[in-house]
């Protein structure tokens, strides 16, 4: 992987007891959108998008604010999106707050691989 990176290196698998990783039922549309919205969180707080009429360091602020909520209630809240596509919340946070400082290719090389760790939990069979 691309400077060495490995998707065992972002360790973010949701474990249940055993070691085996957490299933979830979603659709696969449903998956896609809860990713969709954790790319999308994700790119915010790291200032790597830029809307018209949005102020990137506002949208990083509202990010980071997201990120960082405990939220339980919210359907789109990142503890439900994260524990919905099989990644550990609090592991994953802790993850992305330490990728401030990376260079723009180091993270999109993390986004790619943590894309590829979420949308891999939701498979069933072999």
């Amino acid at each position: 992987m691309h400077d060495g990176l490995r998707r065992e290196d972002l360790g973010l698998l949701a474990q249940e007891p055993g070691g085996g990783s957490k299933a979830t039922g979603l659709a696969p549309g449903e998956r896609a959108l809860m990713l969709a919205v954790l790319e999308d969180g994700i790119r915010c707080f790291l200032g790597m998008v830029h809307y018209d009429r949005t102020n990137p360091q506002i949208l990083a602020r509202q990010a980071e604010y997201w990120l960082r909520l405990d939220d339980w209630e919210s359907p789109f809240s990142f503890n439900n999106i994260c524990e919905a596509l099989g990644l550990d919340f609090a592991v994953t946070r802790a993850t992305i707050l330490g990728w401030q400082n990376a260079s723009k290719e180091v993270l999109e090389s993390h986004i790619r691989l943590l894309h590829i760790e979420a949308a891999g939990n939701g498979r069933t069979g072999g």
